[in-house]
């Protein structure tokens, strides 16, 4: 869950410093701190994901 925040606080950055991807922006360093924040982004999602496939109960279609 924490990759997810600071992902999304490195995107929030450049969002509020009007230098973003997502504004239009397509600097060089605009487009590697965005790509930095999605992979941030993208890492606290499958941290979400796996901690909830190992948190929920195996089923019988599982186990065989």
């Amino acid at each position: 869950m924490h990759n997810f925040f600071w992902g999304a606080l490195i995107i929030a950055i450049g969002l509020f410093n009007g230098r973003s991807v997502f504004l239009g922006d397509f600097s060089v360093l605009s487009v590697v701190f965005d790509a930095l924040g999605l992979f941030w982004v993208g890492r606290g999602v499958l941290d979400v994901r796996r901690a909830r496939v190992a948190a929920s109960p195996a089923t019988d279609s599982e186990t065989a």
